[in-house]
């Protein structure tokens, strides 16, 4: 029933395993087209048909950190950052990793069940049925469904903001926000639950879905997939009889987007996707319409999603702030660090690098006796905030836009999405590691350094000479 876990057999003889190569590989390993392609073979060895295949595409990319820490292995060889000799899995893979990496011997063990999602998500899946269901029974017996044409499906403020042109026409529909309940409790205080526009919505997973997740241990992936796939398929069904022509959305993070967009336009009903932030997640998505950020991420989506239309946010925006006057340095007033969400979201080794280029910022400030801002995720807890700010000597950054206490600022970056707001104040400098750049992201525009060259960087950014 338990898998054993898959192990890399080091040149020294010295065994670990294979997930904990994860907090030494850069999270945009995901992203590539290798590791892509690692889990459409995977999807391709099963039985699924299109819709399913796309949502198990999509939840292997996002969720499986055994295939995460094959390309995370292949990387880290291919960058001679380990000399392993034997990679010992559980589960097939393709023969395509032995020839990448001839000098890796792959042994398969035996009383493989071919899963390649992990008990811990298939507890969250749990976790995830439990709640939504029960925003389901509380929306019905405090709530009342709006009677609208329009709706948006919301999660927390950000839901709205991205579609704030339609929230006096539409029914708000909010489902659990599994990332920060604290922060989705704060979005609901303010608004009276189930009365006016807001309505406590879940997906609706089957009792007879459940029950074959429970009792198919063997095939665990196929009966996660195929309970998220019921469950979509469901949703639409129900939007379409409650009358709802038009839903808005930021939910491009959601693994059964495929599948509940794609019966909502077999409804005539019209889905509209502007995404929530830099980041990119399965590959298969399907929008009427999607709002980009950039190029770079519209291109990430193009060949395998359905998009009826796309478009970037960000062409209309004017170019990135330069100050326009030849300033000196000491007219400098603040430092200010736009810190991501790594911790929570899982991703080590841009959390342990952003601690470096913290460490690296509380130097630069001491040597130019300036204040170090940092503007922290939404994300974030206030315990986690002191004991960052504390540890780096730092502040706590107010919003950007709320007269802040600061009229010259240098914003440091690693791969915030919080760059396009704040270079409308000031120069964004992005901190770069050898292994990830972040004009893969954000484009070529962007000015970017190394921890070493960031004091240089900053002085010739501002000094403009």
């Amino acid at each position: 029933m338990f898998q054993n876990p898959p192990m890399v057999e080091l040149a020294d003889g010295q065994r670990i395993k294979l997930t904990s190569l994860l907090s030494r590989v850069p999270s945009t390993v995901r992203r590539s087209e290798e590791h892509l392609r690692l889990c459409e073979w995977v999807a391709d060895q099963t039985n699924l048909e299109e819709d399913a295949r796309c949502v198990y595409v999509n939840q292997l990319v996002m969720h499986s950190r055994l295939l995460l820490g094959v390309s995370g292995l292949r990387f880290l060889i291919r960058e001679q950052a380990i000399s392993a000799v034997r990679l010992r899995s559980p589960v097939p893979l393709p023969s395509s990793i032995e020839l990448d990496m001839p000098s890796l011997a792959i042994t398969f063990l035996a009383g493989t069940n071919r899963n390649y999602l992990s008990w811990r998500t298939y507890g969250k899946v749990f976790l995830k049925i439990w709640t939504h269901g029960l925003y389901r029974l509380v929306g019905r017996i405090f709530g009342r469904l709006p009677q609208r044409s329009q709706a948006i499906r919301a999660y927390v403020e950000r839901s709205l903001v991205s579609h704030k042109e339609h929230l006096a026409s539409s029914a708000i529909l909010a489902y659990p926000y599994k990332t920060n309940w604290l922060r989705q409790f704060r979005f609901f205080r303010g608004k009276q639950i189930g009365k006016q526009r807001l309505y406590l919505m879940g997906l609706p997973y089957g009792w007879f879905d459940t029950l074959r997740l429970i009792l198919g241990f063997g095939r665990r992936d196929e009966a996660i997939i195929s309970l998220e796939v019921a469950a979509a398929e469901r949703h639409a069904r129900e939007l379409h009889s409650w009358g709802f022509r038009e839903i808005y959305s930021d939910s491009e993070s959601e693994t059964i987007g495929w599948v509940l967009n794609r019966r909502l336009q077999e409804h005539e009903i019209r889905t509209t996707n502007v995404v929530h932030g830099i980041g990119v997640y399965g590959p298969y998505l399907w929008f009427d319409e999607c709002h980009f950020l950039n190029a770079p991420q519209q291109e990430y989506y193009r060949h395998r999603s359905r998009l009826g239309s796309a478009k970037i946010l960000r062409e209309d925006i004017s170019p990135p702030s330069q100050i326009a006057e030849k300033t000196s340095l000491a007219s400098r007033d603040a430092i200010v660090l736009l810190r991501g969400n790594w911790g929570n979201a899982g991703k080590e080794f841009e959390r342990d690098f952003e601690t470096q280029v913290a460490a690296k910022i509380r130097e630069i400030a001491r040597e130019w006796g300036l204040p170090f801002w940092v503007k922290f995720h939404p994300n974030s807890g206030k315990h986690e905030q002191h004991n960052f700010c504390e540890l780096y000597s730092a502040q706590p950054a107010p919003s950007l836009t709320d007269d802040p206490p600061w009229k010259a600022p240098v914003f440091i970056n690693t791969l915030s999405t919080v760059y396009y707001q704040a270079r409308e104040f000031g120069p964004v400098i992005f901190a770069r590691h050898p292994w990830q750049d972040p004009r893969d992201v954000f484009g070529n525009e962007i000015t970017t350094a190394t921890l070493d060259e960031l004091p240089g960087v900053i002085e010739h950014l501002v000094r403009g000479d």
